[in-house]
């Protein structure tokens, strides 16, 4: 069994922006103060609308697109190998692309997306009580922004609407999991078991972004800056680790009215890694009194000891005849929370 779908979408929205721009006498008298403030005195586009004399501000009115462009796909397999064994594919894919007004001015951003993942199952009844279920998949997102502007600095001068300045970032995860779960039947009980192996991998960077301030109009005009921040580019890290995880639960019916479930829960989530060993850990307690950790050193130390037992129960009382179930359960959970996972 085959079966295929497709959806697309093309979008463009018109949107007005309204800006505060130098005039024409304030960008003459600017430049012949500070020649050297011409890329920045030229990234502002020209004035449309009316201008305040005493502030030097032309206001500009000016349309910006909002543009969507998005195709998703999914693809599906299946495949009878016998009475006992089947398998399926399964794949996903999504591409978008955007853009949209930075700000009140001609500055633009692009957003590319294409998150995207597949599963590939094989199941297998080896008898009316017993089956085993083994699985392959993967999940990708990936996410990559420009910042398209005339020149690479965000400059904030009093009175007149912001500059940004490019910038890119980049992101993309994914992670790799091996499954295989065991359904058992005896009697009156249910045994479900099951391991995974999740291999998860993260490649995060962005360029150097820097930010001029003029505290006031006169202060630029004649080039005297008055703070400035600068980002540095963060290169592409690329973290990695390994997590395990294994079950055990038993369904027991204890009545025809009352059903039991105990369960427990192994969890181990690896530490993380830079794959080129780039990464320094900073750390008093392990590194010494200036904190920095060599390279390769581990960001953190993993618990061996995660053990989750689960209780749960389903109980009818005779006196509703079938009309009321009252549950309860309870259990010891953990979860990995380190560095954006």
């Amino acid at each position: 069994f085959v079966f295929f779908a497709y959806e697309g979408i093309r979008q463009q929205l018109d949107q007005t922006l309204i800006g505060f721009v130098p005039s024409t006498a304030f960008r003459a008298q600017t430049l012949a103060l500070s020649p050297v403030l011409a890329p920045i005195v030229n990234a502002f586009p020209a004035g449309n609308g009316p201008t305040t004399v005493s502030t030097g501000v032309t206001q500009y009115t000016g349309t910006g697109k909002q543009i969507q462009n998005e195709d998703a796909a999914i693809l599906r397999i299946d495949h009878h190998f016998s009475d006992s064994t089947t398998a399926f594919l399964r794949f996903n894919n999504d591409s978008a692309t955007s853009y949209a007004p930075l700000g009140v001015l001609t500055d633009r951003q692009e957003t590319i997306t294409k998150p995207r993942n597949g599963v590939v199952e094989l199941l297998h009844v080896f008898s009316p009580r017993l089956l085993d279920e083994a699985k392959f998949g993967f999940n990708q997102a990936i996410s990559q922004t420009f910042n398209l502007t005339a020149q690479p600095y965000t400059v904030s001068i009093p009175n007149f609407s912001g500059l940004n300045g490019y910038s890119t970032s980049d992101q993309d995860g994914t992670t790799f999991s091996w499954i295989d779960n065991l359904n058992w039947v005896k009697g009156r009980h249910t045994v479900k078991a099951g391991v995974e192996v999740r291999r998860i991998q993260m490649n995060e960077g962005n360029s150097a972004t820097t930010t001029l301030t003029y505290a006031t109009v006169a202060n630029f005009q004649n080039n005297a800056l008055d703070s400035a921040a600068v980002l540095a580019t963060l290169p592409l890290k690329r973290m990695r680790k390994t997590s395990e995880f294994a079950f055990v639960q038993d369904e027991f019916k204890l009545k025809p009215n009352l059903t039991l479930n105990f369960g427990l829960r192994y969890q181990f989530f690896g530490v993380f890694h830079e794959a080129n060993n780039r990464a320094l850990p900073f750390d008093f307690l392990t590194c010494g009194p200036g904190g920095y950790c060599p390279a390769g050193a581990p960001f953190y130390f993993p618990k061996h000891d995660d053990f989750d037992p689960r209780l749960g129960l389903a109980w009818s009382p005779a006196a509703s005849h079938g009309k009321t179930v009252v549950r309860a359960g309870a259990g010891i959970y953990h979860e990995d929370g380190q560095l954006d996972d």
